[in-house]
């Protein structure tokens, strides 16, 4: 059987033709835009939509950033599509395909991966689905990641179009900024080995090499203004939960095992408010402390170790203290795809000794490490696949989120010519003694799925006391939110609710839901690896306006989406 596996892996590596290579870029294509017909697109895709087609320049440049948590690239390239009213889906789709099918053809066919190994990574979880299905601005993080590995090895000869690549890295997000940073700070390492202090000044302030750092110092310190959080921003009102020492242990150890082969940060929001299960924490610690023994071991002998381990520890500083969200754990993977990239291309440091004997003790070790590594990264790369098959199928058999479907009832009954009020956010957390805390937000809703779909919108709430007709991570003040409940008073009693606005608190004991009938019930599924997390939406009318719309009611059932 060994040999038989050796044999294949061999044709396979020495197959002089390159249409292995072509067959799997065209079935990445094919999968992303099959899936991408399918695909609903959920908040986080239709938010970042509406803020680039309703918000001005000067807002998605200057304001919107500083509650987004992220530069504004991803709303400028939205922005063009739109504003000049291209179709919302498809744009998403092919916007997110371009950044990641360009990405895909240069891991084909310039990585340096062996051939069987980069095959397969185009349709592992987060390079297929996660982040790029998915239209948000990771797929351009791919992308930069990608062309960082391609021109690594030649940064000292070309330092600019490292230093741009760097530079677009930064404008993806925050993270972007951090690990661009932490790759700069050991490219200066590289810079002084074996140097003194002050031929390493020399060095750095070359004409080649000093301009393209300033650029890239002063671009890292525009965006890092430029994303400064408000003191209102919605993130700061969340209480922490989640001990420091735990979020360490999860983004320094566990982390690579859940990006690649383990479930242990489930379908939630923060790991700072995330309470993991002990026993898969536990596995995922073991199995992470052997991925990571793996890495330190194989970077130790390509001399890649500072390259590993310093972006790699201060992303985990970061993302531990500062905010994580469950997705965000498929950059760390396009980091150590980078990692790997640039630590293949590169020949051995540390040699191993060769033990005298086969039969020695020490041979007996080598063979056993190599099947164990060997057995953990092909049971890596077997999950990863796995997860994308369950989410692409999944995706394309179920609903992920309610704004097609609920626009189009509204669009065929004509709910529109009504008077359409929408929930708004009630958050339940816990507080730091672990009591229950609400927090309400009246910017967030589950309408905004829904809005893109819409020339205008039709929801007397809709704008949500903002002047755009678009959410931003704010947390209102008690003013805000009873000047807001004024404006909606005003307005009257609605004919139509989405989901179930807290109607006793605008109008007292004169409406309340039992005037209403439930006439379309909407279940979604969110996909994540081999699980998925359904909800449920409700549109309402009133009774007395049913037989008028030609609507039945449904039966009723208790279900609330906005308690998280």
């Amino acid at each position: 059987m060994k040999a038989y596996l050796k044999q294949t892996d061999l044709k396979i590596q020495n197959y002089p033709k390159r249409w292995p290579e072509y067959l799997a870029f065209f079935l990445y294509l094919l999968i992303n835009l099959i899936v991408g017909y399918f695909h609903e697109p959920f908040f986080d895709e239709a938010i970042a939509w509406e803020i680039s087609r309703h918000s001005s320049l000067k807002d998605i440049l200057f304001y919107v950033p500083h509650y987004e948590g992220h530069p504004p690239l991803w709303h400028l390239i939205l922005m063009p599509f739109a504003k000049l009213g291209a179709p919302y889906e498809a744009s998403l789709t092919m916007v997110s395909l371009i950044f990641t099918g360009t990405a895909m053809w240069i891991l084909l066919f310039r990585s340096s991966f062996p051939r069987l190994v980069k095959l397969l990574l185009p349709f592992t979880f987060f390079l297929c689905y996660q982040h790029s299905v998915i239209s948000r601005p990771y797929c351009v993080m791919m992308l930069a990641f990608v062309l960082l590995a391609r021109i690594y090895h030649t940064k000292n000869v070309q330092p600019l179009r490292y230093v741009l690549c760097l530079c677009l890295l930064c404008a993806t997000s925050a993270y972007g900024i951090i690990l661009a940073g932490s790759l700069t700070l050991v490219w200066l390492l590289e810079l002084w080995d074996g140097q003194s202090f002050k031929g390493f000044l020399t060095n750095i302030f070359s004409k080649k090499l000093f301009p393209s750092l300033l650029m890239l110092l002063a671009w890292a310190l525009l965006l890092i203004a430029d994303i400064a959080p408000y003191p209102d921003t919605f993130l700061d009102a969340i209480p922490i939960t989640v001990h420091l020492p735990q979020r360490l242990l999860y983004t320094l150890l566990v982390l690579p095992a859940d990006a690649t082969c383990i479930q242990v940060f489930y379908y939630n929001t923060l790991l700072r408010t995330t309470l993991l299960d002990p026993s898969v924490f536990a596995s995922g610690c073991l199995l992470g402390a052997l991925i990571l023994g793996m890495m330190i071991f194989y970077a130790w002998r390509k001399g890649t170790l500072r390259l590993l381990l310093i972006p790699y520890c201060l992303f985990g500083i970061f993302a531990a203290s500062v905010y994580m969200n469950m997705h965000h754990m498929g950059i760390i993977l396009f980091f150590l795809l980078f990692w790997l990239w640039v630590s293949t291309g590169t020949e051995n440091v540390h040699t191993l000794p060769t033990p005298q004997s086969p039969e020695s003790s020490r041979a007996q070790a080598y063979k056993w490490g190599r099947i164990l590594s060997v057995g953990v990264c092909a049971y890596m790369m077997i999950m990863s696949l796995w997860w994308t098959c369950y989410s692409c199928v999944g995706d394309i058999l179920k609903p992920y989120s309610n704004g097609r479907s609920m626009a189009a009832f509204i669009k065929e009954y004509h709910l529109d010519n009504y008077q359409i009020m929408a929930a708004w956010t009630k958050w339940i957390v816990r507080g730091p003694n672990g009591e229950p805390l609400k927090l309400e937000d009246i910017h967030h809703s589950i309408v905004y799925p829904i809005l893109p779909y819409l020339k205008e919108n039709i929801f007397c709430n809709g704008s949500f006391g903002m002047d755009g007709n678009y959410s931003i991570h704010k947390v209102p003040s008690a003013d805000e939110i009873e000047q807001a409940f004024t404006r909606w008073r005003l307005e009257g009693a609605p004919d139509v609710l989405i989901c179930e606005p807290d109607l006793k608190v605008l109008y007292g004991d004169s409406v309340s839901l039992d005037d209403y009938s439930p006439v379309y019930r909407q279940t979604y599924y969110r996909f994540w690896k081999s699980e998925n997390y359904c909800g449920t939406e409700t549109i309402y009318v009133r009774k007395e306006l049913l037989e008028e719309l030609g609507l039945d009611a449904l039966p009723e059932e208790n279900d609330n989406p906005f308690v998280f």
